[in-house]
């Protein structure tokens, strides 16, 4: 895994295997960040049968993440159902662009249910009509 940064900000993460003595291509993630330090569009190839890009962009709430307090560099490497330790703040939703260019997109909401401290201890990832995707669950200690 190879990361590329500009002006201290991450702007590229590639996935690369070998495969009898070569380096090939598995999946290739860029970045746009605004300047609160969250991630408002990301752009995604993968390479497995055909390169294929597809577009995210976000949105997002004023609040801690569940990786506010994480080593810098574990959030890299870390992630769980819909979210990673790459944001400041807790996605509210996702456009889904099959690709960069299309102009149809799938909307993907998050619901935060925060602690007293602003910590998310539940986030439900839900599709446009409110139908379940996933829900994750945080507990958090002193």
């Amino acid at each position: 895994t190879t990361y590329t940064y500009e002006n201290n900000v991450l702007k590229k993460v590639e996935n690369k295997v070998l495969i009898n003595g070569e380096c090939i291509n598995v999946k290739k993630n860029e970045f746009i960040f605004n300047s609160a330090g969250n991630i408002t569009q990301k752009l995604r190839t993968s390479y497995y049968q055909s390169e294929v890009t597809s577009k995210t962009i976000y949105s997002y709430d004023n609040f801690n993440t569940p990786f506010k307090n994480m080593n810098p560099y574990f959030k890299l490497l870390f992630s769980v159902e819909g979210y990673d330790g790459l944001r400041t703040n807790n996605i509210l939703t996702a456009d889904y662009y099959a690709t960069p260019t299309n102009t149809n997109y799938v909307r993907y909401k998050y619901n935060n249910v925060l602690n007293s401290a602003n910590y998310p201890i539940k986030i439900d990832r839900l599709t446009n009509n409110n139908e379940l995707i996933s829900s994750t669950t945080f507990e958090y200690q002193n």
